[in-house]
């Protein structure tokens, strides 16, 4: 979860095949992030077996954080999943701020549950 003055980014593998559209699970999920003014930013498959199940979900309403350049690669490193990786624009143009790029997960301290 990222935040910018009380604006919510959520991250993560939910589980949930939101790219099928017969899904009751799906349906109901992304009806619910609809209702509440939240969109799914993820557009390609996150899992080898073509499921979008890693998701990065924003605020759907004016003036909220700017999420672009969602990407989807899939590396070596964890066999089944996709590396998400996106910009969010947290600050004014003007502003110096430095950035930190995280490129692996630590798998040895993952929780399976």
């Amino acid at each position: 979860v990222a935040e910018r003055l009380g604006e919510p980014i959520i991250m993560g593998d939910f589980n949930i095949h939101v790219e099928n559209p017969d899904d009751k699970f799906a349906k109901l999920f992304l009806q619910i992030l609809e209702d509440n003014l939240w969109k799914q930013m993820v557009a390609k498959p996150t899992h080898v077996s073509g499921g979008t199940l890693d998701l990065v979900l924003k605020r759907n309403v004016p003036d909220s954080m700017p999420v672009t350049k969602t990407e989807v690669r899939f590396t070596p490193a964890v066999p089944d999943h996709a590396l998400v990786t996106c910009n969010l624009h947290t600050g004014s143009p003007t502003e110096k701020r430095k950035f930190k790029s995280i490129e692996k997960r630590d798998l040895k301290n993952l929780d399976s549950e």
